[in-house]
């Protein structure tokens, strides 16, 4: 099916907020990391110190990792995200919900088994009583909360 070529609501937005982590950030980071590897090597658990290690590792390139745009748009069809396209038929649900910190947030769940569930940010200038009125003709409103990795790397800074 292709995309309505006249999106009802459409916008983008960053997929993170740039971080600017210290140097001793990165210093504790690696004494953990270390230190935690040096400890399963000494208990001999050699596949949790090979786990420990690419897990710092892949910490410390993922605070590098700039932000990209993320393109939204939903039609009578379905919700494009990036080019992805989701039809409403593959989603069972969405509610629309503000942060502690006041951003406003759309979530989805989708019958997708490697990402069931997924937020989307929503603009500040968005009429948020009509995307809710557009999306409740298609899918239904379910009340959900954000996902506990969405959740982890907020609390932790990621």
């Amino acid at each position: 099916m292709i995309h309505d070529e006249h999106p009802q609501f459409t916008w983008e937005y960053q997929s993170h907020t740039m971080k600017h982590y210290s140097t001793d950030w990165s210093w504790m980071l690696g004494i953990i990391a270390v230190t935690s590897a040096g400890i399963a090597a000494y208990t001999r658990n050699f596949l949790f110190m090979i786990v420990i290690l690419l897990s710092g590792i892949v910490i410390a390139f993922y605070t590098k990792k700039q932000p990209y745009p993320i393109s939204i748009s939903i039609s009578k069809q379905g919700i494009s995200i990036n080019k992805q396209f989701l039809l409403y038929k593959q989603i069972k649900g969405f509610w629309l919900y503000r942060t502690d910190g006041g951003e406003a947030k759309m979530l989805l769940d989708t019958k997708n088994s490697i990402l069931p569930e997924f937020s989307i940010y929503l603009p500040e200038s968005m009429d948020y009583e009509s995307l809710h009125e557009y999306l409740l003709k298609y899918i239904p409103e379910v009340e959900m909360t954000e996902p506990f990795s969405e959740q982890l790397t907020e609390k932790i800074g990621l």
